[in-house]
This record gives structure tokens, sequence and C-alpha cells, in this order.
């Protein structure tokens, strides 16, 4: 300020006063100016700033949603690939049921192969009777509904076991959904009820159809077994028996009755005719007998004695 003042010290006061009222308002023009860049560079750096915030949040979001989109996708596969498996699609618990219901079959396989084997046996005449029949009819029709109760019941708890394990697989979904929540996969309820409507809701729709068929094609073949056994098999077997016992009482009972009516009567005639033969005989014996008594001479006793011993001879001989 000083070598300003020493430079303009030749000036006249009005002159130096017009000379600092140029400066100054020289001065407060570069002011101005500067403010003027000051606040256009402020605004630019507050407009890069906003513009970097943003492509950085661009960035920032678009690498999100693919790390979101990356494990959503990864979480959906480890799903569809476990409803494959096929410890779900036929579970364990329904696996041993039917193994036991095998077991179960094969033990009924073998009593109602005695049953055959029995009637096979007893369908010979003569002690095949209406009353044997109706026994074994009774017991195999008893045997019948004793298995098909008990398959009954292995329905019931087949049916219980996928419905158990349908239950499993919906709350295993309910999981994946907290889990994609849980981890940032996904952003909201509404987003993640979405994505598992489209990928993994039918997925278990198929399977549960897949359960309902085998619980229909089980139902089924427990009806067509029921059916076998009673219409199939033990009525047939009684009505065959039925006729067995009309055949047997037509051509063989009827003609054995008749026969021995036959020879009871030629026996009871032959041992009739018999008794009257012995008891004539017996009669001529005691009128000889009779006779040798009343003999007088030696030679009317030995002729009496003859004929008595021929009697005795001919009683002998009958």
């Amino acid at each position: 300020m000083s070598d300003y003042l020493g430079k303009n010290s030749h000036l006249s006061p009005s002159e130096l006063h017009v000379v600092l009222l140029e400066e100054i308002r020289r001065v407060n023009m570069d002011l101005l100016m500067n403010q003027r860049e000051i606040a256009s560079l402020l605004r630019n750096l507050r407009l890069l700033e906003v513009v970097n915030h943003r492509k950085s949040k661009f960035t920032w979001n678009h690498y999100r949603e693919k790390w979101q989109q990356f494990n959503a996708n990864y979480c959906l596969e480890e799903f569809k690939t476990s409803m494959t498996k096929k410890d779900v699609r036929l579970p364990e618990t329904v696996n041993i049921l039917i193994e036991e219901l095998s077991t179960e079959h094969r033990t009924f396989y073998l009593e109602e192969e005695n049953l055959f084997e029995e009637i096979c046996e007893r369908t010979i005449p003569p002690n095949f009777t209406s009353e044997v029949l109706n026994s074994w009819i009774q017991r195999a029709k008893h045997l019948f509904m004793l298995w098909e109760k008990k398959r009954q019941l292995y329905l019931q708890s087949i049916y219980s076991a996928y419905e158990d394990h349908s239950q499993k697989c919906i709350d295993r979904l309910k999981e994946l959904q907290v889990h994609l929540l849980e981890f940032g996969y996904l952003d909201s309820v509404e987003e993640a009820g979405k994505l598992l409507g489209q990928h993994c809701i039918p997925i278990l729709g198929n399977l549960q159809k897949q359960f309902e068929k085998n619980l229909n094609y089980l139902d089924c073949c427990f009806a067509w077994a029921a059916n076998a056994n009673d219409i199939a098999l033990a009525n047939p077997i009684y009505r065959f028996g039925e006729t067995l016992l009309g055949f047997w009482e037509e051509f063989g009972v009827k003609p054995m009755k008749l026969c021995q009516q036959t020879l009871t009567s030629r026996l009871l005639t032959e041992r009739q005719h018999e008794t009257d033969h012995v008891k004539q005989k017996d009669v001529a014996l005691n009128l000889a007998i009779d006779s040798l008594r009343q003999s007088a001479t030696d030679d009317q006793v030995t002729d009496r004695l003859h004929e008595v011993l021929r009697l005795l001879d001919l009683i002998k001989n009958m």
C-alpha cells in the first residue's frame, strides 16, 4: 500500500481520490468475479459430487443386484435340486411303511395259500360236506376282513406320512424365504413371495400331485385286491364247493345209499332164510331125537341114531 501511495504521491488529493476510487472499483470487480468463480466452482463441485454419488450408487446397485440375483438363483437351484432327490420324492417313513406292508402281505399270502391247500384236500368225498364248506368260507372271509382292516390302517399311516413330509417341504420353502431376506438376497417379502411363487411353489405342487397319485394307486390296488379276494377267490370257490356237493349228492351219496339199502335188504333176507332153515333143521333134529327115544328095537334105534347124526352134520356144515 505504501508503494502504491509512493507511486501516486505526485497526484493531488482529488486526483488521488479518483485513482483510489478506481482502484477500489477494480478490486471490487475482481472480488465479485472471484466470488462468481468460487460460486461456480462450488456449484460444479456439488454437481460433480451428486453425479459421482449417483454413479457410485448406480454401480453399487448394479453389482448388488447381480450379487443378489446370483445368490438368489443359487439358493433356488439348491432348493430345486433338493426337491428332486430320492429321499424327497420317496420319503423314508413311507418306504419303511411299504416294506412293513410287503412283509405283512407275504404272511397273509402264506395263510391264504394254506387255506386253499386245506380246501383242496377236504373236497375229496365223502369227507367233503356242507359243514366243511361253510366253516372254510367263514374262516376265509374272516382272514380277508382282517387283512383289509390292516391294509386300511397302513394306507392311513402312509397318508399321514405323506402329509408330514409335505409339511416339511413347505417348512423348507419358508426357511428358504427367511434365508433370502435375512442375507439380503431379496429386498422385500413381496419380492420373495413372487420369486418363490414362480420357481418353487410349482415344484411343491408337482410333488404333491405325485404323492396324491401314489396314494390313489395304493388305494386302487387295495380295492382291487379286496375285490379279488372276495369276488374272484372266495365266492367262486364257495360256488364250486356247492356244485361239487350237489354233484356228489346226486351221483355219489344217493347211489351209495341205494346200494347200501339193497345190500342191507338182501342181507336181512338171507339172514331170515338161514334162520328159517336152521329152525327147520332144529325141528327135524328134535323129531329125530324123540323118535330115537321112542324106538323099541335095536334096528330102529340104529336107524334113528344115524338120522340124528346126519342132521347134526348138516347143521354143523351150515
